[in-house]
């Protein structure tokens, strides 16, 4: 359970400062992901993710259910009160990512979308770019500002989003973890 919890938090914290991002171009992905998030639309945004990152939690989460500990508290939390480890199982990478990303983000409670501004786009080669945003954000009293990066991956004519390199090194960490935990039950 502290593994999906701290996973969780991070996520949350994580993806709203991604500025997620899949459409002809990045800039346009960027206002498909403001649209996405001011909706409450949170499904919608895990589909703007590259297919890689989709992958990387699919298969963390493959990891988690294997854990009877962890299993418990994400199945009906996550896949819905009927989820069981084998039917977790047979959902594709996408199907796993909506449920946990998208439920994750769901869980945020009250929070406002005020502003999204893209500031510019920094290219890496012909297949990565890195969009500068500028977000304004009301999370129950609280108000702040910022700008980050949001790096995306060309994925045939259109972009997906990369997770950002903590939440890469989270998912590893995690996995090593529950890895670790399961060779030393056996």
């Amino acid at each position: 359970m502290k593994f999906l919890r701290s996973f969780l938090s991070a996520t949350v914290i994580l993806l709203l400062s991604s500025g997620s991002l899949c459409a002809a171009t990045p800039e346009e992905l960027a206002g498909q992901f403001f649209t996405k998030l001011k909706a409450g639309d949170y499904k919608g945004v895990c589909e703007l993710f590259h297919p890689s990152a989709v992958k990387d939690v699919g298969s963390l989460v493959d990891l988690i259910i294997e854990d009877e500990d962890e299993a418990g508290a994400m199945l009906g939390q996550f896949f819905g009160e009927n989820a069981t480890v084998e039917s977790v199982k047979k959902m594709s990478a996408m199907e796993k990512f909506k449920g946990f990303m998208g439920t994750a983000l769901s869980m945020m409670g009250d929070v406002k979308w005020k502003s999204f501004k893209v500031l510019g786009t920094v290219k890496e080669g012909d297949e990565i770019r890195h969009v500068v945003v500028r977000m304004a954000i009301k999370m129950e009293d609280i108000e702040f500002e910022g700008v980050d990066v949001a790096s995306m991956k060309k994925k045939g004519d259109s972009w997906g989003l990369l997770m950002k390199a903590e939440m890469s090194a989270m998912v590893e960490g995690i996995r090593k973890g529950l890895e670790k935990k399961k060779a030393e039950a056996e």
